[in-house]
C-alpha cells in the first residue's frame, strides 16, 4: 500500500491526458484495487461506534459535501457522538446541525496544515477516545497523530474509486461523485452496527440564520426586479484556473441572459480565486445591458452570499465552493424564516469531470441538489 501511495505522490500535477490515463490505469488495476481493499479492511474490526470524528478536506465546498456522510451516520447510529473538523468559514453554516456534537473550524484552505492546526487536532485526539475516524483530508496523515485504538479510514479509498471509475467508457455507468463514493465507504461498516441497513444518501444541509435573508433582500432590490422575479445569479469564480471557462464565455452568457425577456435581473459574483474577473466580464457586456447587472458587494460574508442564492431563480457557477452553498438545503435554526429552496443550479466545468463535484437531477450517477428545482 505504501508503494502505491508513494507512486501517487510522485506524479507531476499536469493537466494532461497522459497523466490522466496513467492514474486511471493505476487505480483500476490490481495494485489500486489491492490498496483499496487494505485501506477499507480495518472497518471489519469495528465493534462499537459510540464516538466518531469526521475530517473534511480543506476547502469550503469539501466541508459542505462531506456533511451527507455525517447525516447518514447519525441516522443509523443515533447514540453516537460525532465531531467534525472543517473549514473555518463554514462553521456558522454547520452549527445547529443536530447530527454534530462539535463543529471545529480549523482548516483555512491551504494544503500545508500549520502547526497550530495540527496541535489542536492532536489535543482533540488525546482528550477523546474515538472509535472511528473518517479522515477525508489527504493532507492530514494519521501516522503523525495519536489516534489511539480508533479505526482510521483515510481519503485514499475515495480517491482510488474516483480515478478507477473515471476511465474511458465508464462515465455513464459508474459513479464518481464524492458524495456517492463517500457512502460506499460507509457501506463497509459492519451491518450489525447499523441495524443491517444501507446508509442512505442524505442532502447537504445548511443552517442559516433568517437575519441574513433580510440583508440579501436589500442587495436584490438593486436589480429592480420584483421580489418574485426571475433573477439569475452568475458566479464565474472557480477553485482553480484550470477549470475556469474563460471571461469571454461568461461575458457572452451574461449578455444572452440579459437580452432574454424571461430574465428580470442579473447578479454577478466577484472573483475570489480569480480576483477582478467580474470587471473583465462586465467590460465585455454591451453598455445598454451592463447597466442592469448588479455586482455583489466586495467582502460579502458567506452567510449573505448563501441567502442571496436562495432568493434567485437560477444559480450558474464555476466549479467552486459557492456552487455547493447554492445546492444545499437551507434551514433557519431558530425557525423564524422559511427559505425558498427552489433555486435551479447549473455548474460550468472545464478541466474537471463534472461527475465528481457537479449536480444533475436528470442523469444516473450524478447527485441532485437539495433544492426543489432541477440541476
Amino acid at each position: 500500500m505504501d508503494g502505491f501511495t508513494d507512486s501517487l505522490k510522485r506524479l507531476p500535477i499536469l493537466n494532461s491526458k497522459l497523466t490522466e490515463r496513467f492514474l486511471v490505469s493505476l487505480c483500476a488495476g490490481p495494485a489500486g484495487q489491492l490498496t483499496l481493499y487494505r485501506a477499507l479492511r480495518p472497518l471489519s474490526s469495528l465493534r462499537k461506534v459510540d464516538r466518531v470524528l469526521v475530517v473534511s478536506d480543506v476547502n469550503i465546498g469539501d466541508s459542505l459535501i462531506t456533511k451527507p456522510a455525517i447525516a447518514a451516520l447519525a441516522a443509523e447510529l443515533p447514540g453516537a457522538e460525532i465531531d467534525y473538523i472543517c473549514h473555518h468559514k463554514t462553521v456558522s453554516l454547520i452549527e445547529g446541525d443536530p447530527a454534530i456534537q462539535q463543529t471545529l473550524g480549523w482548516f483555512r484552505g491551504g494544503k500545508d496544515l500549520d502547526e497550530a492546526t495540527l496541535s489542536s487536532i492532536r489535543k482533540l485526539l488525546a482528550e477523546h477516545r474515538y472509535d472511528l475516524i473518517l479522515n477525508f483530508c489527504p493532507f492530514l496523515r494519521p501516522g503523525r497523530l495519536p489516534t489511539g485504538n480508533a479505526v482510521v479510514i483515510g481519503a485514499l479509498p475515495v480517491i482510488i474509486r474516483i480515478m478507477s471509475n473515471h476511465g474511458a467508457g465508464r462515465i455513464a455507468s459508474l459513479p464518481a461523485h464524492v458524495v456517492k463514493l463517500t457512502h460506499e465507504v460507509l457501506d463497509r461498516i459492519p451491518s450489525d452496527l447499523i441495524g443491517g441497513r444501507r446508509l442512505d444518501d442524505a442532502p447537504v444541509s445548511i443552517f442559516l440564520d433568517g437575519a441574513h435573508a433580510e440583508s440579501a433582500r436589500f442587495i436584490l432590490d438593486r436589480t429592480g426586479a420584483a421580489a418574485n422575479g426571475n433573477i439569475v445569479f452568475v458566479n464565474p469564480d472557480t477553485s482553480n484556473y484550470t477549470t475556469f471557462a474563460g471571461a469571454p464565455f461568461w461575458s457572452e452568457l451574461c449578455t444572452r441572459l440579459l437580452a432574454s425577456e424571461e430574465v428580470d435581473g442579473l447578479l454577478l459574483g466577484r472573483g475570489f480565486t480569480l480576483r477582478g474577473v467580474e470587471d473583465e466580464i462586465l467590460d465585455a457586456i454591451p453598455e445598454a445591458l451592463a447597466s442592469r447587472v448588479v455586482v455583489c458587494p466586495d467582502g460579502l460574508p458567506l452567510e449573505e452570499f448563501t441567502a442571496l442564492s436562495d432568493r434567485c431563480r437560477v444559480f450558474v457557477s464555476g466549479d467552486t465552493g459557492p456552487m455547493h452553498l447554492a445546492a444545499g438545503r437551507k434551514f433557519d435554526p431558530r425557525g423564524q424564516h422559511c427559505y425558498r429552496n427552489r433555486t435551479a443550479v447549473v455548474g460550468i466545468f472545464k478541466a474537471t469531470d463534472p461527475r465528481i463535484y457537479g449536480y444533475d437531477s436528470t442523469r444516473a450517477n450524478f447527485s441532485a441538489t437539495a433544492q426543489d428545482a432541477p440541476s
